[in-house]
């Protein structure tokens, strides 16, 4: 196509005028009744056939800070996937606390380090302790006698992946450290992606930047390698610059009426954590840098505890009451106590705090055949105060579990070309 300079440069101000009509004659001819308009959005379609479940939302998205990424999956003759993506109101700049969101690239991160470092005796199930030298550092003993729930790196993984455990969280954020974190999300391509803090409200920004030694023992408790205690000179920088978040908090149970400094905190755009999720479940399909280097069983291994239940746990297995099949499948359960449907696995990360609630999810049912990625945020804090008066259970979990039921109705009436072999994931039968 020409530009208007390539023409004035060409022709007079007259064959110039001409030419412009013709063109937009031509354009008018082209797509006769119509504008320049943005093609129609399926997401926002299929939640406005259906207001009331989502005209409240609807009404004011933005108050609710809606994010939402959806990938639809097809095959080829080789079963490898093709993905088509949709959004709705994707914003990367736009900042959310990402909770334990962060915990599945952490564990990525901690699985490729193990894999890549590569040391005589030592794997993900080897003991792992942790000793406090600074301030807000726990002391986490790995040689204790005839423990046989004893710390390692596969242990913590599974905690944090079943039951989202804030523990296991920091002490894998202590093997690794924020400087060595953030180098390797660099270097896969997360470029904006911040994890700069362990969750313990006693650690601030400052003592976040150092790290506990760690000792690895073998099964005769015997040191077998040390790694020293760290600390990361290099300098903070936020993507967005400063920011400031609602109209009040607290703090040590006061309320403080200025807006929360959130510019320290860890960030994660529903992007990045999207296309983590789409290459932790495929990684032959994803593009350099996403990939990350793990052997295929640490693929094999983070997966399933993606998609396992608190009870289904092989490390580190929970209980009901407390800990029920839908503790954390947002994205099509909300969080109720209800039976779960036994054709459907969610292989999912989920964070919630001060109001946001996000959840990325692949979602798999095997009887149908149905398969596809669904990534969401919502942010419900009426008040815009940090009080823990949120509405989770009035908002936010609804509107999660009818978004994943939506979309997941969507899928069983797509018509494919060729239906998915899904084996490879059907790890409980």
């Amino acid at each position: 196509m020409i530009t208007y300079f390539d023409f004035t440069k060409t022709i007079g101000w007259m064959k110039f005028l001409k030419c412009s009509v013709l063109y937009v004659f031509l354009l008018c001819w082209v797509t006769p009744g119509t504008t320049a308009q943005t093609p129609p959005n399926l997401i926002e379609q299929l939640m406005k056939a259906r207001p009331y479940w989502f005209g409240k939302v609807l009404k004011n998205p933005a108050k609710y800070e809606v994010q939402i990424l959806y990938t639809q999956i097809n095959r080829d003759k080789k079963n490898k996937p093709i993905y088509q993506d949709f959004s709705y109101r994707l914003k990367p700049e736009a900042y959310f606390n990402p909770a334990s969101v962060v915990k599945l690239p952490l564990s990525l991160l901690a699985l490729e380090k193990m894999h890549q470092t590569n040391l005589l005796g030592v794997d993900k199930f080897t003991r792992m302790g942790t000793k406090a030298s600074y301030k807000c550092q726990k002391n986490v003993p790995g040689n204790l006698p005839k423990d046989q729930n004893y710390p390692c790196l596969a242990r913590y993984v599974e905690q944090m992946m079943l039951v989202s455990d804030n523990d296991a969280y920091s002490r894998v954020f202590e093997y690794l450290g924020s400087q060595y974190i953030q180098q390797r999300l660099a270097q896969r391509g997360y470029l904006d992606m911040r994890i700069v803090r362990r969750f313990d409200d006693e650690c601030d920004s400052v003592t976040n930047r150092h790290t506990n030694a760690v000792i690895f023992y073998n099964d005769q408790l015997e040191p077998i390698h040390y790694q020293p205690a760290r600390y990361d000179p290099s300098p903070f920088s936020f993507p967005w610059g400063t920011l400031k978040k609602g109209r009040g908090y607290l703090k040590k149970g006061y309320l403080i009426r200025r807006p929360l400094d959130v510019t320290y905190s860890n960030y994660v755009s529903l992007k990045d954590v999207h296309q983590i999720m789409k290459t932790v479940m495929f990684p032959e399909a994803a593009p350099p840098p996403y990939r990350f280097d793990l052997h295929w069983k640490d693929y094999r291994f983070l997966q399933k505890r993606l998609g396992s239940y608190p009870r289904e746990g092989t490390l580190a297995r929970y209980r009901a009451p407390k800990y029920f099949d839908t503790h954390k499948k947002y994205l099509y359960y909300g969080r109720k106590k209800v039976r779960v449907n036994p054709n459907i696995r969610i292989f999912n990360i989920v964070g919630w705090w001060a109001g946001y609630l996000v959840d990325s999810a692949y979602i798999v049912d095997f009887k149908n055949g149905v398969e596809f990625f669904l990534s969401a945020l919502i942010y419900t804090n009426e008040n815009q105060v940090f009080d823990y008066k949120f509405e989770y259970t009035t908002v936010g979990f609804p509107f999660l579990a009818r978004l994943g039921q939506t979309i997941y109705q969507h899928e069983l009436k797509r018509v494919k070309s060729r239906k998915p072999t899904l084996n490879q994931f059907k790890y409980w039968r």
